[in-house]
């Protein structure tokens, strides 16, 4: 096969992989922020996500048609081109991925514009404390001297004497 005709299919096969590859994040990263949307958000998500699963799917029938053209090349010994069949899906691959991102960015205009409602919903709080331990209670032994253990008792008893 001259260099020509296999750059064109390895061009061909990269670009097809390309788009399966931001159609399929495109999806997941619109899925991932598509909560607390309006009806107008939601449909219009639902939209791109369905156009560019058909885009997927276009561009795994381009691949499968590259292929199955190659392996024909190979058989009849003949040289391979790019045939109709895989110009028809790698333009519809194409197509419905514009269409697809053209909806992600209405969904995306109508998403900024909603706004969450506050969560006023109450919220119980679950927590394990272990038990405190026992208070320890230090008595501190008074010292017994003769001389202010009487003064204290000749003075409570003139305090209750008046």
């Amino acid at each position: 096969m001259p260099d020509t005709r296999k750059q064109a299919f390895d061009f061909a096969a990269d670009a097809t992989k390309q788009l399966i590859a931001v159609a399929t994040g495109v999806v997941t990263a619109t899925a991932v922020f598509s909560k607390d949307l309006n009806t107008v958000a939601r449909y219009l998500a639902l939209a791109s996500w369905i156009v560019l699963t058909i885009s997927v799917l276009f561009g795994l029938f381009a691949l499968l048609n590259m292929t199955g053209n190659l392996h024909n090349a190979v058989v009849k010994s003949v040289a391979p081109t790019l045939s109709q069949g895989i110009q028809f899906f790698s333009k519809l691959q194409f197509g419905s991925f514009l269409i697809g991102i053209i909806l992600v960015i209405f969904f995306g205009f109508f998403a900024v514009g909603v706004k969450s409602s506050p969560d006023n919903k109450l919220i119980t709080i679950n927590c394990v404390v272990p038990n405190p331990p026992a208070p320890v209670i230090i008595q501190v032994p008074i010292a017994s001297n003769p001389s202010t253990s009487t003064a204290r008792k000749g003075s409570s008893k003139k305090a209750s004497g008046k």
